[in-house]
């Protein structure tokens, strides 16, 4: 045998007597690992994988089974030692997504605390094998289709999302999910000029469809799991009415084209609220033309602007100045904020009969107030 070979076939053995270190004798009866335990065995075996550099250093210092002779980035005891050390901490890092997948597996199988070391013992002998196969069997699927890649995401997302749900049940028995995504695939200028120009263009139905069909399934997916908990859909805001877009679609049958696509989305979310209970929809657009108007019937602005007690005036302006109802970055104001949450906490208080306390007008005013430096009405 030579030096090489003993060198490796010691490696082995090393990793070996650790395994059965473990199971066999340290944990040789079965019980629940506290956090205490897990700290003490998490610095004992990083000490043991320091010492190992220990060994690294020797072998390549000493040339032992020729380690170090050839040209390379391992060929001085520093560099090997170096190597081995990065190695081992991007491999400690790259961990975590097996933190997550073991955490995932006992919760899902309902592991004991007691029997939780010998199954992931065991299931860490297990990887070492599978591992090998399944990083070549995904490589070449990889490889050979490149989509794949993505099907192995949405696999891995919507398990990250169904292990959420699965937590702390009372809670979410309790509990409200608000959903109000759409506006960046419908709120776009490009968008909003296809609406314009048809609403029935087939670029404008699919891209209202995808996101129906998106949140129908983040809803089911919760209906499923959880049945008592309440969903609001919140409608789709007009992007057409943003401060820096009332140059364009300036035309009757512009804005009524793009209402009326607008209106097939909130339309969806409206039969989505209907058909899984108990749920409410939210109309975004009304309630922003209850306060700040919107397009007249010819397509020209017919905005004002909104006053907050005596003392707060809104306009509906693109600024930065507190008192604009949109900021420069295109999200809305701390005035349009507090006045969305008031609306909110009301609706889910009268549509879904949640012990909610909506939030009172005084209450807006004394917020603003302070947050604008403002004498309090």
């Amino acid at each position: 045998m030579t030096m090489a070979v003993a060198i490796w076939a010691g490696f082995v053995l090393l990793i070996l007597a650790l395994l059965a270190l473990d199971l066999g004798v340290l944990n040789k009866h079965d019980h629940a690992i506290g956090f205490r335990e897990s700290v003490r065995w998490t610095a004992f075996w990083v000490a043991i994988s320091a010492l190992f550099m220990v060994a690294v250093w020797t072998i390549y210092r000493f040339h032992w089974g020729g380690f170090g002779l050839k040209p390379g980035p391992e060929s001085t005891a520093p560099d090997a030692v170096m190597s081995y050390l990065a190695g081992y901490l991007l491999e400690y890092s790259l961990s975590v997504d097996n933190i997550f997948v073991i955490a995932l597996l006992i919760r899902t199988f309902q592991v004991p605390e007691n029997m939780q070391h010998r199954v992931l013992f065991w299931g860490i002998l297990g990887a070492l094998l599978l591992r090998g196969l399944m990083i070549g069997g995904g490589a070449l699927l990889v490889h050979r289709f490149g989509w794949m890649m993505y099907v192995f995401g949405g696999i891995l997302l919507l398990t990250s999302v169904k292990m959420a749900l699965d937590k702390e049940p009372e809670r979410w028995s309790r509990g409200l999910v608000v959903i109000r995504i759409g506006i960046i695939d419908l709120g776009g200028k490009p968008m909003l000029d296809a609406m314009a120009r048809d609403p029935d263009l087939a670029q404008v139905v699919k891209a209202t469809e995808s996101c129906l069909a998106s949140i129908s399934r983040a809803a089911n997916l919760l209906r499923a799991s959880h049945p008592s908990t309440r969903l609001l859909f919140v409608g789709i805001l007009n992007n057409a009415d943003s401060p820096d877009k009332l140059q364009f679609w300036r035309s009757a049958g512009e804005t009524a084209n793009i209402q009326a696509a607008l209106d097939r989305f909130d339309a969806g979310l409206r039969n989505l609220a209907r058909s899984v209970p108990p749920a409410a929809f939210f109309d975004d657009r009304a309630w922003s033309k209850e306060r700040w108007g919107s397009r007249d019937a010819q397509g020209l602005p017919d905005y004002h602007a909104l006053k907050v007690g005596d003392t707060i005036t809104v306009s509906h302006a693109m600024g930065d100045d507190p008192l604009n109802s949109i900021l420069s970055d295109g999200h809305a104001g701390l005035v349009l904020n507090a006045l969305w949450c008031a609306s909110l906490t009301q609706a889910i208080s009268s549509s879904l009969g949640m012990p909610v306390a909506p939030i009172t007008a005084q209450e807006i005013q004394r917020f603003l107030a302070n947050r604008l430096a403002l004498t309090p009405p």
